[in-house]
């Protein structure tokens, strides 16, 4: 009887222990709400949301960095066709070139002279062979806002004559001297260089020009005076083409080319005069024409451009330059001709500011 009440008071302990104790089971199984989320432990917990503002970045200076990444584009570079050497940070330029020129004259020129007596002889005198000359060159310009271009206004000019003895058919020698002189002017609006290839760039002018030609030849004898002396003022359209080929073995060095047209209209005025000695006395013929003439005008230029990494607002260049002028002293109907053309080397130094 004791051994199986013992028996039996064991059993209801036991029972009672098992009810206490929570099921695993039923555990898993219970719905997670809200209120059964318990935070996580203090060492899991999330780092606070950074505060607003600008972030700081720590360069990597590691061996195998990657590159930064290229900057935005410039104002001055919105379009992307300036090169290294022309973003054209100013506002101003000028630049100074001297040209060392050897011109060739050819004037043909043939008029009559009319005397007060009515004699009518023919003048001809013939053409001296012009010397070396030095002819400056200036110009100023300015550039528009980003990438539109600019404006310059260009004046050359030089003065060239010869002398030398030459002999007349009859055996008088003559004093010859001849006279070749030019101003010019233009006034353009430029493009900004074009990347049309690799180091490859182009760019443009177009405007308008004037320019005077004048040029003569006199021959003097003891016996007799001949003149004949052209004088042609025109005006026309203007275009220039530059194209430029960099080398990235020197930095700022480039081969350029520079083709240069201009077609002028004007008036070509001609004067011939001959004085005589006769018996002692003098007597003078003489006779004037005007025309009006299309005078094409052909230039290139030629050479090596520098602009060293100092002094990266000037830009020297060196180069050869030939010209041609065609039908400046030719006459229609008439049967004068003149026309010349130069070679020669240049030197230009660009400034912008």
């Amino acid at each position: 009887m004791n051994g199986t009440t013992k028996l039996r008071g064991m059993s209801l302990c036991l029972l009672a222990l098992a009810a206490l104790a929570p099921c695993p089971v039923l555990a898993q199984q219970a719905p997670a709400g809200d209120s059964t989320v318990l935070p996580p432990p203090s060492g899991d917990e999330p780092a606070p949301a950074p505060a607003p503002g600008p972030s700081l970045v720590l360069p990597n200076t590691g061996p195998f960095a990657p590159p930064p990444p290229p900057p935005p584009p410039s104002a001055e570079n919105l379009w992307g066709l300036l090169p290294d050497w022309s973003r054209l940070p100013r506002t101003f330029f000028a630049d100074h070139e001297i040209d060392i020129l050897k011109p060739h004259l050819k004037a043909a020129l043939v008029g009559p002279a009319i005397f007060p007596n009515g004699m009518v002889t023919s003048v001809h005198p013939p053409t001296a062979t012009l010397n070396w000359t030095g002819a400056p060159r200036w110009e100023i310009g300015w550039f528009l806002p980003p990438s539109l271009g600019y404006f310059a206004f260009t004046y050359r000019g030089f003065a060239d004559d010869g002398r030398q003895i030459v002999t007349a058919l009859d055996g008088v020698p003559y004093a010859l001297r001849s006279r070749l002189d030019l101003n010019q002017i233009a006034f353009d609006y430029g493009t900004v260089p074009y990347s049309f290839a690799p180091r490859w760039f182009v760019s443009g002018r177009i405007g308008m020009a004037a320019a005077n030609v004048y040029f003569d030849n006199v021959a003097v004898s003891a016996p007799q005076t001949l003149d004949a002396s052209n004088d042609y003022y025109g005006a026309g359209p203007h275009l220039r083409l530059d194209i430029w080929r960099e080398f990235n073995l020197v930095p700022g060095l480039a081969l350029f080319a520079q083709p240069d047209l201009m077609v002028l209209v004007g008036r070509v005025q001609q004067h011939y005069r001959e004085s005589d000695l006769v018996d002692g006395s003098t007597i003078a013929g003489s006779f004037f024409l005007r025309r009006t003439q299309t005078v094409p005008v052909f230039t290139l230029r030629a050479g090596l451009s520098y602009t060293p990494a100092s002094l990266s607002h000037w830009r020297f260049m060196i180069g050869y330059e030939f010209e041609d002028w065609w039908s400046v002293g030719q006459v229609p109907d008439e049967p004068s001709r003149g026309q010349f053309y130069t070679n020669g080397i240049f030197l230009r130094a660009v400034a912008t500011f």
